[in-house]
């Protein structure tokens, strides 16, 4: 089961509009003002897990942009940038995956801030990595980590994050050295992370532990994620579907291990808190384990009912 680091959704708009308000005319002056309240809407049904409205509230915003702001780039690729965002927590991966380029384009062709650049850099990556395009995805992360380490202009906020995922996917392209010793760097970190921070850095010991060979580290890894995960603040990227990925990923472990009526409970709890709006492969994974720990106790009708 995929470590299901979270997509960060990159909501960056009001740093595409212009920065003096007279450089506008009444019409574009109308039109950012509605797109600012379109994309504080559709920030809050993303974070409630309601990614239907918030796709919806987006492609309004997009025809906004096309109809009467035809020379804003930036504004656009903004947009793009947090739509591509919500289709890939859909799960709709391929559909994302356009949209993010697109987005990463524009945003490189119209001289966009570094900061900016990064928010579609990463979004991209994740998108390719879960599409297991690990090559791009590792390129995509490498520019995000070097930038980090020696543009002064970066946000540092999302460093843990970032490393994280590129020892993520550096593990999944097949260099686990690598990838091992990546994640060990932020080790020595962890007394002083936040708790998202921390979260990360655990889920991915855990996939590479997993990865290793090692289900009992693993194991201890997601626990620790979990244990950790009830700290960090509502909202944000962190949501439902996050914490069930984690859960997933826990009664995985015990699978492997053979611990049955362990495992069961891990992988309902996990789809129970599932947002219904979620239809990818998460939701599948989550009930190919429910059958897996229900065949491992015998019961082989309620596996294949399960599935």
């Amino acid at each position: 089961m995929n470590a299901g680091l979270p997509l960060v959704v990159a909501f960056v708009l009001m740093t595409a509009i212009p920065a003096m308000a007279q450089e506008m005319t009444p019409a574009e002056e109308a039109a950012y003002t509605a797109l600012m309240a379109l994309d504080a809407a559709a920030q809050s049904h993303f974070h409630a897990g309601d990614l239907v409205a918030a796709e919806t509230l987006f492609r309004q915003q997009l025809d906004i942009i096309n109809r009467d702001l035809p020379d804003a780039p930036l504004t656009l690729a903004a947009t793009l940038n947090s739509l591509a965002a919500t289709l890939g927590e859909a799960g709709r991966l391929t559909e994302a995956e356009a949209v993010a380029r697109q987005a990463l384009a524009l945003r490189e062709a119209n001289g966009a801030v570094i900061n900016a650049l990064t928010s579609s850099r990463r979004l991209l990556a994740s998108i390719l990595n879960d599409l297991e395009a690990y090559p791009e995805a590792r390129d995509l992360l490498a520019a995000v980590v070097e930038a980090l380490l020696s543009d002064a202009e970066m946000d540092r906020s999302d460093f843990v994050a970032d490393h994280a995922m590129f020892a993520s996917v550096t593990a999944s392209g097949g260099d686990l050295p690598a990838a091992m010793a990546l994640i060990g760097e932020l080790e020595p970190r962890v007394p002083d992370m936040q708790p998202a921070e921390a979260v990360a850095t655990f889920t991915t010991l855990g996939r590479l532990s997993s990865l290793s060979g090692r289900p009992e580290r693993a194991e201890a890894a997601y626990r620790e994620a979990l244990n950790r995960s009830v700290d960090i603040p509502a909202g944000g990227s962190w949501g439902p579907k996050n914490r069930a990925v984690l859960i997933g990923n826990l009664g995985s472990m015990l699978l492997r291990q053979g611990r049955f009526t362990e495992a069961e409970p891990l992988f309902r709890q996990a789809i129970a808190i599932l947002p219904p709006t979620v239809l990818d492969q998460v939701r599948a994974n989550l009930l190919n384990g429910v059958g897996m720990t229900l065949a491992g106790q015998g019961l082989y009708q309620e596996a294949y009912d399960a599935h």
